[in-house]
């Protein structure tokens, strides 16, 4: 799912797309409108599971890309089964290229049953 109406189908937020308001989907404490995970600003699970989040399903595989900069560490992650009563947190670093500017960070999660989602946001060097 794109948090924006990608108008000209080129699957990356630009000048002509329609940006969606659905709320910001990482912690944003100090309001700057950019994860920031220096200061433990992180994606969130928004799903409303309940007062105790639970992990995914084993087996599910977390895949973040990033359109400008690189992720020092990893990239993915395949989610081990867990009876764990919580959430579990997975974390991408990321690397600012020597040229200021914008990109894309999109994060796919796909079920073991193939079940893909994509969320995509703006990231600044």
């Amino acid at each position: 799912m794109e948090s924006f109406v990608d108008v000209d189908s080129d699957g990356l937020f630009n000048s002509v797309d329609v940006p969606l308001e659905i709320g910001e989907t990482f912690r944003d404490d100090n309001e700057n409108g950019m994860p920031d995970p220096s200061v433990g600003e992180v994606f969130s699970d928004f799903n409303s599971n309940g007062p105790n989040e639970q992990p995914m399903a084993g087996g599910t595989t977390i895949q973040a890309n990033i359109s400008n900069g690189s992720i020092a560490g990893p990239s993915n992650y395949i989610v081990q089964c867990s009876n764990f009563d919580g959430r579990l947190d997975y974390i991408f670093s990321l690397e600012p290229d020597s040229t200021p500017g914008g990109g894309l960070l999109t994060i796919e999660v796909t079920s073991p049953s193939g079940v893909v989602t994509v969320h995509s946001i703006t990231v600044n060097d």
